[in-house]
């Protein structure tokens, strides 16, 4: 029997057939989901995707098994809602897709300097918005996620959710908001307080999951999703079918935009490509040169004093740099090198 092919799925056969009659999208495309009507779609496309959108994470630990497999789809009587990113076939995409929302306006100025990595970081991504209405801005734990979105935030000059996980980070957020958004009017939705009116929404991931039908979240024309990355659990990947506004611009904010359960194409998905990453590696090291030279100016003088100096690293060629940094100062008699 030859294989079926494929009316939803891009790239889910060998061949594109122009001329085969395709289903079409109806409706409008939420944050999270693009929503296809069911009465466009036959029984088997219909299957195909349920199939497709069904995931189920990597046991941790053979000995306990895998968990249940969940949905990353939304079904009523007449749609079926779908990751806003998921792979669909070019005429489905292209009939669904969404003009990007105005949202609430939010005159906001930023008060602070960015460094070059954080200003390439932000072209990055506000190139992603005029391309596909967002991404993942994936940095290094203390690269400056949280100062980069809130430059975005004022460049969008759109009212913005911020969505994390943790109850602490819901205060990180103020306080960095204040900080470099001083203008802005904060409220937050955690525990049980519901602040929804605020230029500025902090809210803390499982409250919003929990609380998403109760309260109107759709006047935001940004989004933005700390520590992205947990966005494909079970109870957490529900979030995005419920806020903001049709359209409006998502970014996810991640030092490890990939997971060890197998579910990292999920998390692209709802979020879309990475738009920009970077590392703390060998090259960022070096790239500092101005922090290598005090460490290297500092080992020389401790060894013109007589003294034995140790020199720890985990990257074997941040190591290997320091030595010709060295040269203006007094030079290692001896270099031993611990990989």
């Amino acid at each position: 029997m030859p294989k079926r092919r494929s009316n939803v799925l891009r790239g889910a056969d060998s061949e594109e057939d122009e001329s085969a009659q395709q289903p079409v999208a109806t409706g409008r495309a939420g944050l999270g989901g693009l929503r296809l009507a069911k009465a466009l779609l036959g029984e088997e496309d219909l299957a195909e995707l349920r199939a497709a959108l069904t995931v189920q994470q990597s046991a941790r630990n053979p000995r306990w098994g895998a968990p249940p497999p969940f949905a990353v789809f939304r079904e009523t009587e007449h749609l079926i809602s779908v990751p806003r990113h998921f792979p669909l076939k070019p005429a489905l995409r292209e009939a669904a897709r969404p003009a990007l929302c105005a949202g609430e306006a939010a005159t906001l100025i930023f008060r602070g300097s960015l460094t070059p990595l954080q200003e390439q970081a932000v072209r990055a991504m506000r190139e992603a918005y005029d391309r596909e209405g967002g991404g993942i801005l994936s940095l290094y734990c203390g690269g400056g996620k949280t100062v980069c979105a809130l430059r975005l935030v004022a460049d969008v000059g759109q009212r913005t959710l911020v969505v994390v996980h943790k109850e602490f980070l819901v205060e990180q957020w103020i306080e960095r908001i204040r900080h470099f958004l001083p203008e802005a009017r904060i409220g937050r939705i955690k525990q049980n307080v519901a602040e929804v009116h605020g230029t500025d929404v902090v809210g803390m991931l499982q409250s919003l999951t929990r609380r998403g039908d109760e309260y109107s979240l759709g006047g935001f024309g940004h989004v933005v999703v700390d520590e992205c990355h947990h966005i494909c659990a079970r109870s957490f990947s529900s979030l995005l079918f419920g806020v903001g506004g049709v359209g409006c611009r998502l970014l996810g904010l991640s030092a490890t935009a990939t997971r060890s359960d197998g579910l990292t194409q999920v998390l692209h998905w709802f979020m879309g490509a990475t738009a920009f990453s970077a590392t703390r590696g060998a090259a960022a090291a070096r790239r500092d040169e101005r922090r290598s030279r005090r460490v290297a100016a500092l080992v020389a003088a401790l060894a013109a004093s007589g003294r034995k100096v140790l020199v720890l690293s985990d990257r074997r060629a941040h190591l290997l740099s320091l030595q010709p940094l060295d040269d203006s100062f007094v030079p290692f008699r001896t270099m031993v090198i611990l990989v």
